[in-house]
């Protein structure tokens, strides 16, 4: 009991000299600063919290997945008559075309889009969606994107649109997005391969058009988490999938639904598809055709000489 009452003053000093060190480091401190040192001791990091805690933003905004449009049109491929119909309708019914980026940044909560929006999408980059579509879009005062292929570009083949027509597309008020490289399905590819169909593809589009290219279509709609995490990494804002909803969800914007467009569709069923009324028939892509150019073949078999070359797995 003695020796309790000796340590007592001892540690009341010692108490004192601390309190006393304490308030001269902080006293010429502000005293918001004193607080945001307080709370930041026990306040959670905000860059660790996931994705899946932030706001989620639904938005209602159709995407519409065209690939050719000729005169005479078949499957997946629109004749000139339908696609005019189409966009007829839109035009009737004051809807406004939007660019994905546009939609990227609305999901972002960074943007306000404007009434009944929609987003007309190409893929393959075809020849004739610069002679038939265009003056379409053009008359009925549409923009689209165009997700070309930046191999396919380079062999001149009228089949695809050439660089010089993709750059007029661009002066016409269009954009232009990614479609890989050579079209190859990206789940069975190694990161060289990715790199390959994702990176320089975007790179080779960009150094054609003199513009930045910002948005990715995934080739026959096949994707993966690693994909997904490929297009982000290479400085895409967004990425376009298939799925017939017409919502789109900010924890999604590397997977945005599209719906895909047939030339047996009838008007009825294309306004239901827009409205999100009724969901269009399930429309098996086929495998991209050839061009009249010889080329290696570039499907997703081990034996492929994609495959040799920037492997499989």
């Amino acid at each position: 009991m003695r020796t309790l009452r000796l340590l007592l003053p001892v540690a009341f000093g010692l108490a004192v000299v601390l309190l006393t060190n304490v308030s001269l480091t902080y006293a010429g401190a502000p005293a918001e600063n004193l607080l945001q040192t307080a709370n930041g001791a026990f306040a959670p990091s905000t860059s660790s919290v996931p994705l899946s805690q932030t706001p989620l933003i639904t938005l209602e905004v159709p995407i519409l997945m065209y690939h050719d449009v000729s005169r005479m049109g078949g499957g997946i491929n629109l004749s000139t008559r339908v696609f005019s119909a189409q966009m007829d309708y839109l035009q009737k019914n004051g809807y406004t075309s939007v660019s994905l980026d546009q939609i990227a940044a609305a999901l972002r909560g960074q943007a306000t889009l404007p009434p009944k929006p929609i987003a007309l999408t190409f893929d393959d980059g075809w020849g004739h969606v610069y002679t038939d579509a265009m003056p379409v879009l053009q008359s009925h005062g549409f923009q689209a994107t165009f997700f070309v292929l930046a191999g396919y570009s380079n062999w001149h083949s009228p089949t695809y649109l050439s660089w010089e027509q993709i750059k007029s597309l661009c002066a016409a008020g269009m954009w232009i997005g990614v479609h890989s490289f050579t079209h190859p399905s990206l789940v069975r590819l190694n990161a060289i391969g990715l790199r390959r169909e994702i990176v320089d593809a975007k790179t080779e589009i960009e150094k054609n058009t003199g513009r930045p290219v910002t948005v990715f279509a995934y080739p026959y709609g096949a994707l993966s988490p690693r994909v997904m995490q490929a297009v982000q990494d290479a400085g895409y804002v967004a990425a376009v999938a298939i799925g017939p909803r017409i919502q789109q969800r900010s924890d999604q914007i590397y997977r945005l639904n599209r719906i895909t467009m047939s030339n047996g569709m009838t008007t009825a069923r294309f306004e239901a598809c827009v409205t999100g009324k009724a969901l269009p028939p399930p429309v098996a892509l086929p495998p991209q055709p050839a061009p009249r150019l010889p080329r290696p073949r570039t499907g997703p078999g081990p034996q492929s000489p994609t495959c040799r070359q920037f492997g499989c797995e």
